[in-house]
């Protein structure tokens, strides 16, 4: 077999039994003859300082930062003395050793593409993933197979991503041989008049630094329900933007390295997000909320990288400052009884303050301006006869009353009343039953 056939069934093995990635959308799909209507809109994010700086300390993370040198001079494996030149040549090896693996690192891109895998795994509940991106060394795509667990560290999935990245960059593949030998996917599963093969991946992370292949991208655009793409800012220029001066600390030459794939040893990144989406399937504030959730994670993931990718919240500070506090104090000891109760209390407390004020015609009523006023004992009184009549009459706890009325001061006695007997009502109104006044009436 020749060296490009084993290449390309390496990558065959590798995408055997594609997933198909079901993300929950706000409209309905088009289908039929309109399954590939697309109306493309854009959301845009600058991530802020707080966020690249984030990012800088995860490239910089180290998972054995337990295991530091130590600066004694008895710290050698070999006793030799740290001053000698013995000892001056192994500490420059392990220096060398160390930048080696500093520069091995995760890059910001790969950090983003974890918690954008991260996403679309808490989205759907599937670990097993199809993502397309670009390739670091040529405008060719890379086609990415993430599987994941619940269990599983941030960390382990950067690294995870990283790895295979690297893995797709070994054997890369052009992009049209690859699709032509998927089984399924190729001109023979394309017949003319049968159904469209599904597709290969339904999301894109591309890396606009490194030039991807305009031709990949609008081949699959149809297809793709969400596209990620990720650029770099200038860092004094972004710097400015958010606070009107330079970030102190930065060099006033100091700029973000334009590909995404540098280590970021000394500057954080300045990055900008814009996610292309199909408007027919997505809603603008849930492709913003995206955007938010997705610098929430690198900013959690940056305190916390050995956090369970199942265990990490997902809400924004936006979304807590809008949600309920789950810890807070409902006040239960605070009971002060039931609304009965409490009606009761104060009507021996305050028997003839007013309690209602009743608005009739004038030629209904013979009070000034067709008002009847009512005082706290009457109300009182007049529901504790109706309560006693219903116990008397048979009705139990909990059972429903149904209440024929308009509203008035009838309603509050008779609610109140029903209430008192321990059961519940049921109010309906002259307009849903307009023949059961006029029976009502000729039979009286």
């Amino acid at each position: 077999m020749a060296p490009a056939d084993k290449v390309l069934q390496r990558v065959l093995d590798r995408l055997q039994d594609l997933p198909q990635l079901a993300l929950p959308t706000d409209y309905p799909r088009p289908a039929g003859d309109h399954s590939l209507s697309l109306v493309e809109a854009r959301e845009q994010r600058r991530l802020d300082s707080r966020t690249g700086a984030a990012l800088l300390r995860l490239s910089l993370y180290d998972d054995h930062d337990g295991d530091t040198d130590s600066d004694s001079d008895n710290d050698s494996d070999d006793g030799t003395h740290r001053g000698s030149a013995a000892g001056i040549q192994a500490r420059l090896a392990a220096a060398a050793a160390k930048s080696t693996a500093a520069r091995s690192g995760p890059s910001a891109f790969h950090i983003l593409l974890a918690a954008f895998t991260l996403l679309l795994h808490r989205y759907t509940g599937d670990t097993d993933l199809v993502i397309a991106t670009s390739s670091p060394s040529s405008p060719e795509p890379l086609l990415l197979r993430i599987k994941l667990e619940p269990t599983d560290s941030f960390w382990s999935l950067v690294k995870r991503v990283q790895f295979l990245e690297q893995e797709a960059e070994d054997d890369k593949v052009p992009y049209d041989h690859l699709v032509e030998a998927l089984p399924g996917h190729g001109k023979e599963a394309q017949r003319e008049g049968g159904p469209a093969p599904p597709p290969v991946f339904r999301v894109r992370f591309i890396d606009q630094t490194e030039a991807p292949d305009s031709a990949f991208l609008e081949q699959t655009s149809l297809t793709t329900d969400l596209t990620v793409f990720v650029s770099t800012t200038p860092s004094a220029a972004a710097a400015a933007d958010d606070s009107g001066a330079q970030t102190p600390g930065l060099a006033s030459g100091a700029t973000t390295p334009s590909s995404l794939r540098t280590s970021f040893q000394f500057t954080p990144p300045r990055i900008s997000l814009t996610l292309s989406y199909n408007s027919l399937v997505f809603s603008q504030p849930r492709v913003a909320l995206v955007l938010d959730q997705l610098a929430h994670l690198v900013h959690h993931a940056a305190a916390h990288p050995q956090d369970q990718v199942g265990s990490i919240s997902l809400l924004t500070t936006k979304q807590r400052k809008l949600l309920p506090d789950p810890r807070a104090d409902l006040e239960w000891t605070g009971f002060r009884g039931a609304i009965t109760d409490i009606f009761s209390r104060n009507a021996r407390a305050f028997p003839d303050r007013t309690c209602i004020v009743e608005s009739l015609a004038p030629e209904h009523v013979g009070g000034r301006d067709g008002e009847r006023t009512f005082t706290y004992r009457q109300i009182d009184e007049a529901s504790n006869l109706l309560a006693r009549h219903l116990v008397e009459g048979g009705v139990e706890r909990e059972e429903v009353v149904t209440v024929y009325s308009t509203r008035g001061v009838d309603l509050v006695v008779a609610v109140m009343g029903i209430l008192k007997a321990g059961a519940t009502f049921s109010v309906i109104g002259a307009s849903c039953f307009p023949l059961l006044k006029c029976t009502t009436t000729s039979s009286s």
